[in-house]
């Protein structure tokens, strides 16, 4: 089923879950679909796309719904995927096991605008903070125009498989405000340093200093705009 959705059969996808489901459903097997398992997907946001299918297609409805958290109600589109973003040093960012290269982001201020948003958490950014921080030498006009431009391509390096017209799903929007949406899976390895550094366990906490590799986004060109997080680490 994943294979066949994930290649644009859905009439496939929908008949191998149709089968599937009901067995998965009345031997308690949904945990393959929520969690990392040695039978199941190393991601468990992998399922999340077969899932939302489902729900679509009305394939047990009921069970469907039970795995998928309350706050996906009105999702359509996952890209099914972990992002897993570095700070210490510079920024590098993973879709899944799939580490963005250089020549996928085509235009560093999408790194830039990636930064501004990873640093903010599941906090809001207005238009303007973006926009004087990314182009402080242009007019409000013309600052416009390429704020749409790059947010356009980061969304495009973040999921590049989105389908046309499918909502973007990492980056939220609320009229001027954007933020890392808070239901995606968004792994930050200032958030595991944070959790482990002080842990009574030798090997964690030394796996958690070791993830310091450099300065809280190195290179980046605004510092100011992360003085608060830039001076704690």
């Amino acid at each position: 089923a994943y294979t066949a959705l994930k290649q644009g059969f859905e009439n496939t996808a929908a008949f191998y879950l149709a089968k599937a489901l009901p067995v998965i459903n009345e031997h308690g097997f949904g945990y393959l679909l929520q969690k990392e398992s040695m039978l199941g997907f190393k991601d468990p946001q992998t399922a999340l796309p077969l899932l939302i299918f489902a729900r679509e297609k009305e394939i047990e409805p009921d069970f469907v719904n039970s795995l998928l958290a309350s706050d996906f109600s009105d999702v359509t589109y996952h890209p099914g995927y972990t992002l897993w973003v570095r700070s210490f040093g510079p920024l590098e960012v993973w879709r899944g096991n799939h580490r963005v290269r250089s020549k996928e982001w085509k235009r560093d201020k999408a790194r830039q605008m990636m930064m501004l948003l990873a640093g903010r958490g599941d906090g809001w950014l207005s238009r303007d903070v973006l926009m004087d921080a990314l182009w402080p030498e242009h007019d409000s006009e013309a600052a416009q125009r390429s704020f749409k431009v790059v947010l356009n391509a980061l969304n495009q390096v973040l999921a590049p498989e989105r389908p046309r017209g499918a909502e973007t799903f990492f980056i939220e929007r609320r009229q001027n405000l954007y933020r890392l949406n808070p239901l995606a899976n968004i792994q930050m390895d200032t958030d595991w340093f944070e959790a482990n550094k002080d842990s009574d366990d030798i090997n964690i906490m030394k796996e958690a200093i070791d993830l310091y590799r450099g300065r809280y986004f190195e290179g980046c060109p605004f510092q100011e705009n992360l003085i608060a997080e830039e001076q704690y680490y």
